[in-house]
């Protein structure tokens, strides 16, 4: 019986028939990922992403504020310019009255759209420890804390950093904030900027209009 047994299994291996192992091979870690396989983000990777992020959201600020510059100081010498120069041709010569108010509501308009857009929003800056406890408070922006004291703020921080989850979800909620705050401030400017380009348009005609009907030229 042993030697038919034997036998047996001589045969099987001869036609290729081999046991599985009883121990798969384990998968490689430093393996490359397949075309459609999600490979997983590692430590570098995630504060690289991060770090690139807030560079990106910060240059868009300082983008936005150097437009909101330009804007307020071109609209605020056009002003100064309009006082010192037209007001006091106005009883002399009445045709530029409407051309005047036009420009001018054009050039504050936009001013005021421009200072909108740089004018910060502070929240109420104080957290209590429950609420940091239950995660409604987000650490990583200051107008979560500024009115807060240090004690309280250096234990909620603490407690921030050994929780890898909470301080993930911080950090994605303070680039959507970021993001949300840079929205209003380009929607701001393009006000700012269509109202300066369209109204100066209207303006220079309006003056022009106003000269060819009362028969002065410029």
């Amino acid at each position: 019986m042993k030697n038919m047994k034997r036998s047996r299994g001589q045969q099987r291996e001869g036609h290729g028939e081999t046991a599985a192992p009883t121990n798969p091979p384990k998968a490689d870690a430093n393996r490359a990922p397949v075309m459609g396989e999600r490979a997983p983000l590692t430590e570098k990777g995630l504060e690289t992403m991060m770090v690139v992020n807030a560079r990106n959201h910060m240059d868009l600020t300082a983008m936005a504020d150097h437009k909101a510059n330009i804007m307020i100081t071109t609209n605020s010498i056009v002003l100064s310019l309009m006082v010192g120069l037209l007001l006091g041709k106005l009883p002399t010569y009445p045709f530029l009255i409407f051309p005047t108010l036009v420009l001018v509501g054009v050039s504050l308009s936009s001013l005021i759209f421009a200072i909108l857009s740089t004018r910060p929003r502070i929240t109420r800056g104080v957290f209590n420890r429950e609420e940091l406890l239950n995660k409604r408070v987000n650490l990583l922006f200051f107008g979560s804390y500024h009115r807060s004291a240090y004690e309280d703020f250096e234990w909620g921080m603490k407690e921030m950093m050994v929780d890898r989850d909470y301080l993930y979800s911080s950090m994605i909620a303070t680039f959507y904030g970021m993001g949300k705050v840079l929205a209003v401030k380009y929607r701001y400017l393009r006000l700012s900027y269509n109202t300066f380009m369209y109204g100066l348009i209207a303006a220079v005609l309006s003056f022009l209009v106003s000269g060819l009907v009362s028969g002065t030229s410029f």
